[in-house]
């Protein structure tokens, strides 16, 4: 489960508003905002080890420049957000010696794929934004063949993003008419409907599962305290359920309302 803030954009937009989140049909499951008040009561504690960990010495600050470092996603992304692919496209330098703030660094083979395969995807977003189709092609093209379904979370971001852009690209220039969005969302709308009952029943009685889903869903919403727009990408969303609480918790929200929610 990741998050960005203002990302791409391939579809429509969802309002929130608080007094509609509570309506729905007696087979849906409720969720309290109550639960998270079992997180509060351990905040402080967690807030404290987190203290103890930023006081421990750091690897990734006291690195010299011979050492190899194998990123995060996130740190993958970052990287490749501030090294501009035009730069390195037309430079001779080796992508494998980078300054990341200001703490010199040498990426492993693989996050150098990686870095570019996010680079390939920026690249091609931006075409499709200043609609120059046949300039993005070859950029989707080196995205599909490293970016994988079932890959890791570097791979899966750039397959569901590559696949988004197609998806618009086919919607702008007319290959999709709009019996074929009906189509679509007439699938998307069934398949949200079509939960099993025995799955609703045994996330709204167990209280296993939604702790655990409650922890990422806490720290999603405190690090998301003053954005504006939000946007979750989960690789594995399943049924979904976990984020009605989310949802919930964003629109009880007063100091910052949400204008976005993807």
């Amino acid at each position: 489960m990741g998050f960005h803030c203002s990302g791409l954009e391939t579809k429509g937009k969802s309002h929130l508003k608080p007094q509609s989140l509570g309506e729905g049909k007696d087979n849906q499951a409720s969720f309290s905002l109550e639960a998270f008040q079992v997180l509060k009561q351990y905040e402080k504690r967690v807030k404290h080890l987190n203290k103890e960990k930023l006081e421990e010495p750091s690897n990734i600050i006291e690195r010299n420049s011979a050492d190899v470092l194998a990123l995060s996603t996130e740190e993958i992304i970052k990287v490749a957000t501030e090294t501009s692919l035009e730069y390195h496209l037309q430079r001779s330098d080796d992508l494998s010696s980078l300054s990341f703030g200001c703490a010199p660094f040498v990426l492993t083979s693989d996050g150098v794929k990686y870095v570019e395969l996010i680079q390939f995807l920026i690249a091609a977003a931006e075409k499709v934004g200043q609609q120059q189709f046949d300039h993005e092609s070859e950029m989707l093209s080196m995205c599909d063949q490293i970016s994988s379904a079932t890959g890791n979370p570097v791979q899966r971001i750039v397959y569901y993003f590559t696949g988004a852009l197609r998806e618009r690209i086919d919607r702008e220039t007319g290959k999709i008419t709009p019996r074929g969005l009906f189509t679509i969302s007439s699938n998307v709308e069934e398949a949200m409907v079509s939960l099993s009952p025995a799955i609703l029943e045994c996330h709204q009685r167990m209280p296993f599962c939604q702790i655990a889903q409650l922890t990422g869903i806490q720290v999603i919403v405190e690090s998301a305290a003053d954005a504006k727009r939000l946007h979750v990408i989960d690789l594995k969303i399943d049924s979904g359920v976990q984020w009605i609480a989310l949802m919930q918790a964003l629109a009880a929200r007063n100091d910052c309302p949400l204008n976005y929610l993807r």
